[in-house]
């Protein structure tokens, strides 16, 4: 264990972060959403670097257990009606998302939640689902696990990319010097628009691959009948778009289009009606500003950003705030992170939200 994290469980050890808590009265009012995408078996991480960067099945059941200890689970349609209906929340509350409908929600995740019996919603987006495309970002890492580090640079790669390279140029020896890049280029890469990333990851094809290097564990959407069992069995769906577009590049007729779509297609699937929607990417808080009006008019009645926060009934239905937890099963630490959560000031400035330039 390190030192840093040695100090943060003596600190909440402490009750330090309870009593600010405790005196901070409005936190029992409001309302964290959790944000999840993928999980991997526990054996996987250690073996695979790019299974790394995903809660374990560990980790996540552990998770839960230490979120339902400290608040009351709902999920966000109930905690939305709570407010419409109430003014405010009647108690601290938090909800579970998870966003793309990857086949791992049904595999690992849903026995999980079975078990504790913890409600959650997950987002689709439905030409994923329907087998009609491929994430981008799953192909760069890939493509970056079989790279040949003895013949291809970091550099090279980020020309490759059309990417300005950093001034120190990483390794491509080992998985966490990866790891590194593979997030330093998912992070540049994500702001611009979609097509325009794919086209560049296609780039790196032809560069030399190490043939001793196999292809990480196939990403696979969840199908239409794993879908139904869990919605028979209570679990909700929202809409992620039909092709998770970068809306900061797409104008309101398009969006629009993708918002009403994906969720009409979950509707003929499920025979149930469907209410929410996560926006792809999540992080263009001024694009989705743009498009509460567009959300409504295809027929939600809330919304999910990705921008970090906890939500109260001041918060706009449709551009409610996300959290993510730590990867680690340390229900200590876990507690700290979310009394922080409900302590931080929900209205940082937007300055400090990375914003694509094209959607200034």
């Amino acid at each position: 264990m390190s030192l840093k994290t040695a100090v943060k469980k003596i600190i909440y050890g402490t009750g330090y972060y309870h009593l600010k808590c405790r005196l901070n009265h409005s936190t029992k009012e409001r309302l964290l959403i959790i944000m999840y995408h993928d999980l991997v078996d526990d054996g996987a991480r250690a073996t695979d670097w790019t299974q790394r960067a995903e809660p374990s099945v560990s980790q996540f059941r552990s998770q839960l257990i230490a979120l339902k200890k400290r608040a009351r689970i709902l999920t966000v349609v109930d905690a939305m009606n709570e407010i419409r209906e109430y003014g405010r929340l009647k108690e601290r509350t938090i909800a579970i998302t998870f966003d793309d409908g990857l086949e791992s929600n049904y595999r690992l995740g849903w026995p999980v939640l079975k078990e504790l019996n913890i409600p959650v919603t997950i987002f689709l987006p439905t030409d994923w689902i329907n087998g009609r495309m491929s994430f981008w970002w799953q192909t760069l890492s890939d493509t970056l696990k079989q790279l040949d580090g003895a013949r291809v640079s970091a550099t090279e790669v980020y020309v490759r990319l059309g990417l300005e390279a950093p001034e120190e140029s990483h390794s491509l020896v080992g998985g966490d010097a990866r790891l590194r890049l593979y997030y330093e280029l998912e992070d540049r890469l994500r702001l611009l628009q979609t097509r325009d990333a794919e086209k560049r990851v296609e780039r790196l094809s032809d560069l030399p691959h190490d043939p001793t290097l196999g292809p990480s564990p196939e990403t696979r959407p969840m199908t239409w009948d794993q879908i139904r069992e869990m919605s028979r069995h209570g679990i909700q769906f929202g809409a992620h778009t039909v092709s998770h577009p970068n809306l900061s590049f797409v104008d309101k007729t398009t969006a629009e289009k993708e918002f009403r779509e994906s969720k009409l297609e979950i509707e003929r699937q499920l025979d149930k009606p469907v209410v929410g929607l996560a926006f792809p990417y999540g992080v263009d808080y001024h694009a989705y500003t743009g498009l509460v009006d567009t959300v409504k008019r295809a027929g939600f009645v809330y919304s999910l950003t990705a921008v970090a926060g906890y939500n109260d009934h001041s918060t706009n239905p449709y551009l409610l705030r996300r959290i993510n937890l730590p990867l680690t099963s340390s229900r200590a630490l876990i507690g700290r992170e979310l009394l922080l959560d409900y302590l931080m000031d929900n209205h940082a400035p937007l300055s400090k939200i990375a914003i694509p330039a094209a959607a200034m």
